[in-house]
């Protein structure tokens, strides 16, 4: 089997995990022979399922984070908050989009009048029409609108010498603020806070991603000093095996009296339960990484036994203090959100600051518009007369582009509410939140150094301890010979040698927790300074189409 690296230094490493042995195939045979066959792979299949918690996946560290951030449901969660918040940016723009906007009219009208230019005593009159359009905003705030109207009016109203009339008609209305919604940072301002906050959405997803690394790193790494408490617990109670084994023997020779051999008999009994234990402790935190791991019902991880690398003994240069924060205060992503929500704060208090200005509005339309309609000569002013913009509907527009009908209209309108107390007030709490971020930004980077300082006195401390935890052993190891020979000689008795025995397994626990202490101390400077992921070679995907996936 190939070594079980899982450490920086080992990044190309692919663990692969055992998987459950199926039974053979069928096969054709006689009728007995069959259900002899059918019985005997049942019994297999079953003890198959009974045994499958005692399947062992050797799993790195490397692969494990990598499985975590690919599986984490929470994080999973926080992912998606990335193109949720881009639908917001995508509404945002939409503002921006030019709509289309059409009408269909008809009304029938008929009204008493007493007025005699009616052919009776009702004006009447009926109206069919039609219009297109186009509407648009644009980021400076003007907005505009181009239409055609089409109306084919009849009346009986006798001076009039065209019925039906046909109307057509071409008007461009434009509305610009020149004050209050002037110009395009304030006409933008909810776009730029929607990209900020997709931004932050990143942010908080790699800050997230960086914690889950860090908590499965932590659970690792006690769960590999675990598995070796596990094994020295094992070599202790072998230790106190083998020695019983001895006083046996020389109980039957007349050289030990018989509460030797039940003093060492005690200690096999007694290491038992230091045994049973260790194993309950790794199995504990065996679940805590599968829980971390998300590893559910039907993932050969959920059933199987995980083993860990061999925690390395090595020792890594570490960064110093001062650099240590400054790659943290350039690199943390919670940091960078807090500096997002900043400018997007930025942004609102400029907005804001343009609402309690007065609504000025410079307002302006142009259009053309032509007549016709069918001929009916009237009797005015003397005589019959007809008029010269007879013809059908298509005529209207050959009379819009030649006879000069037109109008041009512009006002310049004012509004402003009396104290203006809903802008101002908005105005100053965009203000204070600035300040709140502000003194969050400052808290943050005060904790961060925290942070940083306290994980490189874990991982000093831890490195003295290693250190001296290593003479320890080398002692315990002399020292345990040393009484074992004497032992041996006659000149020692149970009591010494199960002390010392206890004394070097002590030693090897203690140095391997100060070894694991090192490694966590490691782990969460790197975690403070924002580039633990980046230590293993692995990067979280932003990618929405691939959800999970990492990017090495």
């Amino acid at each position: 089997m190939a070594t079980r690296p899982g450490y920086p230094e080992d990044r190309g490493y692919r663990s692969p995990w055992k998987q459950r042995k199926k039974p053979p195939p069928p096969y054709r045979t006689t009728r007995p022979a069959r259900i002899a066959a059918a019985l005997f792979f049942l019994l297999a299949a079953l003890l198959t399922a009974a045994n499958a918690r005692g399947q062992e996946a050797v799993l790195g560290l490397r692969e494990a984070i990598a499985a975590g951030i690919r599986q984490n449901l929470d994080l999973s969660m926080s992912h998606l908050e990335i193109p949720l918040r881009e639908q917001d940016v995508v509404s945002g723009e939409a503002a921006f989009d030019p709509a289309v906007e059409a009408t269909l009219s008809a009304g029938d009208r008929k009204l008493l009048t007493g007025v005699i230019l009616y052919e009776d005593e009702y004006q009447h009159d009926r109206e069919i029409g039609a219009g297109l359009g186009v509407r648009k905003r644009f980021t400076s705030g003007l907005q505009s609108r181009l239409a055609f109207e089409t109306l084919r009016t009849e009346d009986n109203f006798i001076p009039d010498a065209l019925d039906p009339k046909y109307r057509n008609l071409i008007v461009l209305e434009l509305t610009q603020p020149l004050l209050r919604d002037f110009g395009k940072e304030v006409n933008t301002a909810g776009i730029q806070v929607a990209r900020h906050r997709v931004d932050q959405a990143v942010a908080d997803y790699m800050a997230r991603a960086q914690a889950l690394a860090g908590e499965i790193e932590q659970t690792y790494l006690d769960l590999a000093a675990a598995l070796a408490v596990l094994d020295f617990r094992i070599e202790s109670r072998a230790l106190a095996e083998t020695l019983l084994s001895g006083n046996r023997r020389r109980l039957e020779r007349g050289m030990i009296a018989v509460t030797e051999v039940d003093e060492a008999r005690t200690a096999v009994v007694d290491r038992d339960e230091a045994v049973i234990q260790a194993r309950q402790q790794g199995e504990t935190l065996a679940n805590q990484l599968k829980d971390l791991l998300a590893a559910a019902p039907g993932d050969p991880l959920y059933e199987a036994e995980i083993r860990t690398s061999p925690l390395p003994l090595e020792i890594q240069p570490r960064p110093g203090a001062q650099a240590a924060l400054e790659t943290a205060l350039a690199r943390r992503p919670d940091l960078e959100g807090i500096r997002i929500a900043r400018e997007s704060q930025e942004i609102l208090t400029r907005y804001y600051r343009n609402q309690k200005k007065p609504q000025v509005d410079l307002v302006a339309a142009a259009g053309l518009n032509g007549l016709s309609g069918g001929d009916r000569p009237v009797e005015i002013f003397g005589g019959p007369e007809t008029s010269p913009l007879t013809g059908d509907y298509w005529d209207a527009y050959g009379s819009m582009l030649h006879d000069g009908g037109y109008q041009v209209s512009a006002a310049l309108r004012f509004r402003y509410p009396i104290g203006n107390r809903d802008a101002r007030a908005q105005y100053r709490k965009s203000r204070i939140t600035a300040q709140q971020i502000d003194i969050l930004l400052e808290r943050t980077r005060r904790r961060i150094d925290t942070e940083i300082q306290n994980a490189l006195v874990a991982v000093d401390r831890s490195l003295e301890r290693v250190r001296a935890g290593e003479r320890f052993v080398r002692l315990s190891k002399k020292t345990l010979a040393q009484e074992n020979t004497r032992l041996n000689s006659g000149l020692s008795d149970t009591f010494r040698v199960l002390d010392y025995q206890e004394s070097l397994i002590s030693a090897r626990i203690r140095h391997i927790t100060a070894v694991a202490d090192y490694r966590k101390g490691l782990a969460r400077l790197y975690q403070a300074m924002g580039t633990n992921l980046e230590r293993y070679g692995i990067l979280a995907s932003l990618d929405t189409a691939a959800l999970g996936v990492l990017e090495d």
